[in-house]
């Protein structure tokens, strides 16, 4: 994550308990029902969704041709399993 968000996130008060160990939301939830700031908490919480959306997005452009080479290698290893899956079941048929 790009440094200057994380501190963003870490420095905002409302964006800060997401990051804490014990986060719960429930309890999140229940408080912004109690203090009837759900309007506000919606449009903050869509702010920070967009902000981390931006930054996946930034993410994924910057890490591009690794994300591929990593694809094709999940897509090779695949083939090898099935491959080794069907061997296993030949010789399976032919032990049983």
């Amino acid at each position: 994550m790009d440094a200057d968000l994380l501190g963003h996130l870490q420095n905002d008060e409302t964006y800060k308990q997401f990051l804490e160990e014990g986060f719960d939301a429930r309890s999140y939830a229940n408080s912004i029902i109690q203090g009837r700031a759900i309007s506000e908490s919606l449009a903050k919480l869509a702010d920070g969704v967009s902000l981390l959306d931006k930054e996946l997005h930034a993410q994924v452009v910057e890490h591009h041709d690794d994300l591929l080479q990593q694809a094709t290698g999940i897509e090779t290893l695949e083939g090898v399993l099935q491959m080794m899956q069907g061997r296993i079941n030949s010789l399976m048929a032919s032990v049983g």
